[in-house]
């Protein structure tokens, strides 16, 4: 191959580009506005569906993980019958089946990348991470590039957190294909330092779902290069059973009366979110088969209200209030049997399990790296944010397609 080829080869706009450009900036997008995923999200899809689709990705498509997903938004759109928000149910069905269909698309051509295209998501991914992780930590020990920019009052202490929460998340999801792929360029030393520089970033850190999801996905893919067909078993049997025991939240005790067992064991945003789930796991049990309407957790009836919540603060009795729903659940596996009840949480259901096949299937390494970034990805919907919110759908299908573009090729 002569140098003018080379070079053309180098110039010619590729499905590696975009997604290149997606994983050298998200991570650090995350700390500063991770809101901007959705966005990114988009960009990345029109800079790679673009070139994609002379080839018809949509041939390539699995049957058994995409019928469940375009069953779910059918079945949310004919929910608007009997939402409490018809409109935005639409909508939200309409954005969700675009969604799960250009995200796919995305994911087919991530897959086709020449080996030029994967070792440069690869490199672009590893110095993304790199460089969001060196700002993560000077956002922890110093006051931060935030004050350089911003003017007026000084950044509220909580609004701080929240952003660095979210960052965490994000790269919770994307260290697991990072370090699967330095482990495949034999850069193993570096793998682990990541891992363990990124492992004190997570705990000295505020943001709980970053906590447990990092550990869930390490433990999975331990077992899987142990024992693959037992960690297949495993994580669908977790999967479902977690899905199916949502209702049982409303078996929690009286909030208060958690506050009073629980004093100083638990933080109060922990217990807010049983506070949230018990009332979300009631309202399920009034509609158990078709839910109240995708995207109805925020106009659930009553979950603008308050309630006192009372704890020992030193000596002294303080009240407080906690909101039965702000805007969602906080638990994604409880928002599908809300919002479209025993209906929609089966659906979810089929598409996690022949999803665990299909990732199950691919060669080491490429199937622990799957099934770990699925199951961290899994606790956080479990414990944070509204599953339907754009900027977490768009960090989860970039982080599908990262992982795919960086596997052998020996892999489908």
């Amino acid at each position: 191959m002569n140098l003018a080829t080379v070079k053309a080869r180098k110039l010619c706009w590729n499905e590696s580009h975009p997604l290149g450009l997606a994983a050298f900036l998200a991570p650090t997008l995350s700390i500063y506005a991770a809101l901007g995923m959705a966005p990114l999200y988009i960009v990345v899809l029109v800079g790679t569906l673009a070139v994609a689709l002379p080839s018809r990705p949509w041939r390539e498509f699995s049957p058994a993980v995409m019928a469940p997903l375009w069953a779910f938004c059918l079945f949310g759109a004919v929910s608007a019958l009997w939402a409490v928000d018809p409109l935005q149910t639409l909508r939200t069905a309409a954005v969700l089946m675009l969604t799960f269909t250009c995200g796919a698309g995305l994911i087919v051509q991530a897959r086709r990348l020449d080996e030029d295209g994967r070792r440069r998501v690869g490199f672009a991914l590893v110095v993304g991470m790199t460089l969001g992780l060196g700002c993560l930590l000077l956002e922890k020990l110093t006051p931060g590039l935030r004050g350089l920019f911003h003017q007026g009052k000084p950044l509220d202490a909580n609004i701080v957190r929240s952003s660095l929460q979210r960052a965490e998340t994000v790269m919770t999801v994307f260290l697991f294909p990072t370090c699967a792929y330095l482990w495949m360029e034999r850069r193993l030393r570096m793998a682990l330092g990541l891992l363990l520089v990124f492992v004190v970033a997570i705990y000295t850190g505020t943001s709980l779902a970053s906590k447990l999801a990092l550990p869930a996905g390490l433990a999975v893919f331990a077992l899987y290069r142990w024992r693959p067909r037992w960690a297949q078993g495993l994580v669908i049997c977790v999967v479902c059973g977690l899905i199916a025991l949502q209702p049982l939240w409303a078996l929690l005790p009286d909030p208060q009366l958690i506050m009073d067992k629980t004093q100083g064991l638990i933080p109060n945003s922990a217990h807010h979110r049983l506070t949230i789930w018990h009332f979300g796991a009631d309202k399920t049990l009034e509609r158990p088969v078709f839910g109240w309407g995708l995207d109805g957790a925020r106009s659930i009836p009553g979950g603008d209200d308050n309630i006192p919540i009372y704890l020992m603060d030193g000596g002294d009795r303080v009240r407080m209030h906690e909101q039965l729903m702000p805007l969602h659940p906080h638990n994604g596996a409880l928002q599908w049997w809300l919002e479209l009840g025993a209906v929609g949480a089966a659906l979810v259901a089929a598409f996690s399990v022949a999803l665990v096949k299909l990732v199950s299937r691919q060669p080491s390494p490429s199937g622990a790296v799957g099934l770990s970034m699925m199951v961290s990805a899994l606790v956080v919907i479990l414990v944070s944010y509204g599953v339907w919110q754009s900027w977490w759908q768009g960090t989860l299908w970039l982080a599908a397609a990262f992982a795919a573009a960086l596997m052998p090729r020996n892999s489908a």
